[in-house]
C-alpha cells in the first residue's frame, strides 16, 4: 500500500531537493576531496528518488512537475526534472519523451543527459529519434554523444542518416555528423 503523500512528506522532500553539494571555497584545496563532497550530494539526490518512489505515483509526479515547470529557483526545478526523470511511471522514460517533445531545448538537453542512466533499447531509440528529427543541433549532438555510452543495435541507422546528412554545430562548434561518427565507431567496437 502506498504511502499518503502529506503537507509534511512534501516539505520533507523539498527540503533534500534544496541540499547542493559541500564545495566550500574558504576550504583548503589541498585537503578538500571532492569525490567524498560529491558521493555526499549523489546519497541525498538518491534519498530524495526513493522518498519520492513510496508515494502514489501520479501524486507525487503531479507535485514535481509543478515545481519543474513553474519554480523560479533554476536549483529546485532542476532537482525537480532530476527525480521526475528517476520516478516510476508516469516518470522515468515517459516523464523523458514528454520533455523531448517539449519547446524548452535546455530542459531537452537535460533529458538527454539523464538518458545516460537508462541504457537499453527503449533510451537507445528514443535518442535516435532526438538526432533525427530535434530542430536544434545542440540537442542532436547531445543526443548523439548520449548514443555512444547507452546506444544499441536499433541507433546504427539514425547515426548513419546524421553523419551523412547532418550538418548543425553546437554553440562550441563541434558538429553532430562528427559526434554521431564517434558514436557509431564506439557502437561498432563494443
Amino acid at each position: 500500500m502506498l504511502q499518503r503523500f502529506d503537507d509534511a512528506l512534501r516539505e520533507r522532500l523539498v527540503n533534500l531537493m534544496h541540499v547542493q553539494p559541500g564545495f566550500d571555497p574558504q576550504s583548503d584545496p589541498l585537503t578538500f576531496n571532492f569525490k567524498t563532497a560529491e558521493d555526499a550530494f549523489e546519497a541525498v539526490q538518491c534519498e530524495a528518488i526513493e522518498l519520492a518512489n513510496i508515494f502514489d505515483p501520479v501524486e507525487v509526479h503531479t507535485f514535481l512537475s509543478n515545481l519543474y515547470q513553474t519554480s523560479v529557483d533554476p536549483w529546485l526545478a532542476g532537482q525537480a526534472f532530476h527525480i521526475l526523470a528517476h520516478l516510476h511511471p508516469p516518470g522515468g522514460l515517459t516523464f523523458l519523451t514528454e520533455v523531448l517533445a517539449s519547446q524548452d531545448a535546455v530542459w531537452r538537453c537535460a533529458a538527454c543527459r539523464v538518458l545516460l542512466d537508462f541504457p537499453g533499447e527503449a533510451s537507445s531509440a528514443l535518442l535516435a529519434r532526438v538526432l533525427l528529427t530535434d530542430s536544434d543541433p545542440d540537442v542532436r549532438l547531445l543526443a548523439a554523444d548520449a548514443l555512444r555510452t547507452v546506444g544499441t543495435e536499433n541507433a546504427i541507422p539514425a547515426l548513419q542518416h546524421a553523419i551523412l546528412y547532418d550538418e548543425g554545430e553546437d554553440y562550441e562548434g563541434f558538429t553532430v555528423a562528427g559526434t554521431a561518427q564517434e558514436a557509431l565507431n564506439s557502437l561498432l567496437s563494443g
